[in-house]
Formats: C-alpha cells, structure tokens, sequence
C-alpha cells in the first residue's frame, strides 16, 4: 500500500480506515437509489408510450326503447289550445239590484274555465262588451266609447277565472262616444256581457228616481 494511502492523524489508524468504509457505502447506496429512480421514469414513460390510444369520441347514445316517441322541438308543441265557447262559462254582476239615478253602477263580468285542459282566449278591449239594456233597447256599450283595441289573448288553466270590470254611469252612450247622454229614466235594466259572440245576462236591477 502506497504512503498516501496511509491514514495520517493522532487516532488510530482502524479509526480512519472505519471512516473512509462508511463514507464508500453511503457514495454507493447513493448511486444504487439513483439508478432505481432513473429506471422507474423509464418503464413508466415505456409502458405509457406502449398502451393504446384512447379516442376522444363521445360514446354513441343507447338506443331508445321500441315505442319510445321521440322528443320534439316544435314550438307548436308547448303551445295551448283556443278555449271553445263550452269550455267557457260566463257570469255578469251589478254591484247592487237597486241603483238611484246619478249614480254610478259597477258591472263585473267574470270568464271562467271549466274544461279540462288549460286554453287561451282573447280577453282584452277589442275582444270583451259590457252593455246595458232596457227591454230591447240598448241604453250603453262600453264599445260605444273603447272600440277596437288589443285582443288580449290569456291562458287560462282549469277553474281558473278572469274578470272584467266597469262601471255605468248611468246614461246613454252613442258609437263614437258623441256628446254626453240623457240620463236613463227609471225602470228596469239588465247588465250583457260578451265575450267574442258568446254572451251572458245578469239578473234585472231596477233603477230608481233620484232624491
């Protein structure tokens, strides 16, 4: 063994021979942990490269059951029917079965329907007329003043009501709504309401004379 490989120091020389054995195990198992890290990435980044490709390609949709309808994206599905007038029931109030004269008597008009399904129909100004009556004669129309106007259309479910509200004031009306009418006299009036050309009559009020 050569001179510089003698250990050199005060401690013994088994001492330094210990020394440089710990130190030459710890440089190997270094080397040994290292190695098995490399070779772990390598297999890993082999066996990766090796499996096949995946596609990416949604899964084809199941087919649907025999007799299964098909959904539909036609607006005219979700849409509801025109109520028919016997689907409709109609009923016309006064606010009171004796009314003075001067003043002024409500009307109320309630459209209601009693079918099954739910249905639309047209309830607004152009659409709906309260009128009064004397007899044959027709004393007020609130078209005579409101003609025209917008239809309205409202979907209605089942038992479900709208109501129509206006009051009388009592005297006469001219289409076109032209100047202010005679005061109706007293007697007897009854209250129509119509909606398209189905119509309902309230029960008769009387009209009494003034104080």
């Amino acid at each position: 063994m050569g001179a510089h490989l003698r250990p050199v120091g005060p401690l013994p020389e088994a001492v330094y021979w210990r020394r440089r054995a710990a130190l030459l195990l710890g440089v190997l198992l270094l080397l040994v942990l290292l190695r098995a890290c490399t070779g772990g990435e390598e297999q890993q980044e082999e066996q990766l490269q090796s499996a096949p490709a995946q596609s990416s390609a949604p899964a084809p949709a199941a087919p649907a059951p025999a007799g299964t309808p098909a959904p539909s994206s036609s607006p005219a599905a979700s849409q509801v029917s025109a109520c028919p007038d016997d689907a409709l029931e109609l009923e016309v109030r006064t606010g009171t079965l004796q009314y003075r004269v001067g003043g002024q008597l409500p009307i109320r008009m309630t459209v209601r329907n009693v079918g099954d399904v739910p249905c639309t129909r047209p309830l607004g100004q152009g659409s709906v007329e309260l009128r009064v009556l004397s007899g044959s004669d027709q004393i007020w129309s609130s078209d005579d003043c409101s003609p025209g106007g917008p239809a309205g259309r409202t979907r209605l479910k089942p038992g479900q009501a709208e109501a129509v509200q206006l009051a009388w004031s009592g005297r006469r009306s001219r289409p076109g709504c032209r100047g202010p009418g005679e005061q109706a006299l007293p007697g007897t009036y009854r209250a129509i309401g119509r909606v398209g050309e189905l119509t309902r009559s309230s029960e008769l009020f009387t009209v009494l004379p003034g104080r």
